[in-house]
């Protein structure tokens, strides 16, 4: 698995942790990824997920969301 190599390491979505987290800053995170403070000097690979469209974030959210329940 890819993301086993990640530095610092990806999170765990399955983690109860997230039952918590603001859904509108998952998707903001989602959105900028590594390209803003503190992320980039943290040394993140997150990319930014710009691409998708606003609906395709929140479904993605949505997913995560139900990964921590």
């Amino acid at each position: 698995m890819r993301a086993a190599f990640f530095e610092p390491p990806a999170p765990d979505f399955n983690d109860t942790h997230y039952q918590s987290i603001d859904p509108a800053y998952l998707f903001w995170r989602i959105q900028v990824g590594k390209t803003v403070e503190p992320y980039r000097s943290q040394g993140s690979v997150m990319p930014s997920w710009q691409t998708l469209s606003n609906k395709e974030i929140w479904q993605l959210v949505a997913y995560l969301k139900s990964r921590s329940a």
